[in-house]
């Protein structure tokens, strides 16, 4: 588990708690943790305080007496011992999810009034180890003296505390828990909003930008904070295509693969390809839309020059048949006004013929340029497009 007992409880609390308990009931106790460490004292007998917590011999025998409660079976309810300098203490596990993290501890008292001969024991325990004798005993003689039941009514109390903390820890564990969960959860939405290629973004049910990702700065060089709170359709190149996108949406709840083209902070212009939906509130209130854009600029460069070469294909195809058709005609035309030019003696008629030959002559060059076209250029002409045939035409 690795963590410490004040993650589990809040500790300030926990020693308001058994200070009460000492002040009410006379219950004097501890909570020490499995290191050893002090949490809370309430009510500690002065002949531990001031002489055997104190002298550095005896301070040992209390910490190895520690030592070997903190070992005992987290499933032992509880242990009622004496320690090296002679009185009761009980010891109760607090144990979380099967590791024990600490114990409580009543006593630094006597189960029946001590008589000469204990006084006299702790007497020799004064001369021992070099306490002043009169206040050693004067502190032996103020430790409480508990019946039995009295101790067991304690352990009991102290039993159910151990409970009691034992579920608030593990409350507090499965926060910590889950707090860390939502924090790494966090991280890693924020990880992949900073990152993601796509743009990411959502606006209130008016179309005004609340969030939108970092990577709107690579598709048009606008900022995240060039854009919340602007109206999205200010960034459309055509209104009308907003227009018809809310429609969609409004109408379906939801828009797939939506192509507009989308303002630059350069004044350029690239197509976005936008999946978007409807976001609904626990009332079914409508709130706003959130959606991810992709910059297919590249994708509709592609497939307009792909449909150039197809129609360039279709251009050079189309001229390749009418020219192969035409040649035949022209060049029998050429041939019988040639014959006729041998034939005519008449001036005037002569001058026609070599109009004509001079026309369908022309019409032979045009039909070598339609068998030239290397690319689709076209032109205005009246009310429609035609194929420009002097940028259409390699020249060289």
């Amino acid at each position: 588990m690795g963590k410490s007992f004040g993650e589990f409880v809040d500790i300030v609390k926990l020693q308001q708690l058994t200070d009460n308990l000492y002040a009410t009931a006379s219950i004097p106790s501890s909570i020490i943790d499995v290191n050893g460490k002090i949490i809370t004292e309430s009510g500690w007998q002065k002949i531990c305080t001031d002489f055997h917590r104190k002298n550095p011999l005896t301070l040992k025998d209390c910490i190895e007496s520690d030592l070997k409660v903190r070992k005992q079976n987290p499933d032992t309810p509880y242990t009622i011992y004496t320690c090296p300098r002679g009185l009761i203490d009980a010891s109760v596990p607090i144990v979380i999810e099967g590791e024990k993290i600490g114990s409580i501890f009543v006593g630094q008292v006597f189960l029946e009034p001590p008589g000469p001969e204990t006084e006299m024991l702790f007497r020799k325990q004064a001369r021992k180890f070099g306490f002043n004798e009169e206040e050693y005993i004067e502190a032996f003689r103020a430790i409480p003296v508990f019946s039995e039941e009295k101790l067991h009514s304690a352990i009991s109390f102290l039993y159910n505390l151990s409970i009691m903390i034992s579920d608030l820890g593990i409350m507090r564990l499965r926060e910590a828990e889950a707090a860390e969960q939502i924090r790494k959860s966090e991280k890693e939405y924020r990880n992949l909003f900073n990152n993601i290629y796509d743009v990411y973004y959502r606006t209130d049910k008016k179309g005004i930008v609340t969030l939108i990702s970092p990577s709107i700065k690579y598709f048009t060089g606008y900022s995240p904070e060039d854009m919340i709170g602007k109206d999205l359709a200010d960034f459309y190149l055509h209104r009308e295509e907003r227009e018809k996108f809310q429609s969609e949406i409004t109408r379906n709840g939801h828009v797939q693969y939506f192509e507009a083209q989308i303002k630059t902070s350069d004044n350029s212009v690239k197509w976005a390809s936008t999946n978007a939906r409807m976001m609904i509130d626990e009332e079914g209130n409508f709130t706003g839309v959130e959606g991810i854009a992709r910059d297919i600029t590249e994708l509709k460069r592609t497939e307009e020059e792909q449909l150039k070469k197809e129609k360039l294909q279709a251009a050079v195809e189309t001229a390749g048949a009418v020219c192969h058709e035409l040649n035949q005609p022209l060049q029998a035309i050429l041939g019988h006004l040639e014959l006729l030019e041998i034939e005519v003696d008449d001036r005037p008629y002569l001058e026609k013929i070599n109009v004509i030959k001079k026309q369908v002559e022309r019409m032979g060059k045009i039909t070598r340029k339609l068998m030239g076209i290397t690319r689709y250029e076209t032109m205005d002409y009246l009310d429609r497009k035609i194929i420009d045939l002097g940028k259409s035409v390699n020249h060289e």
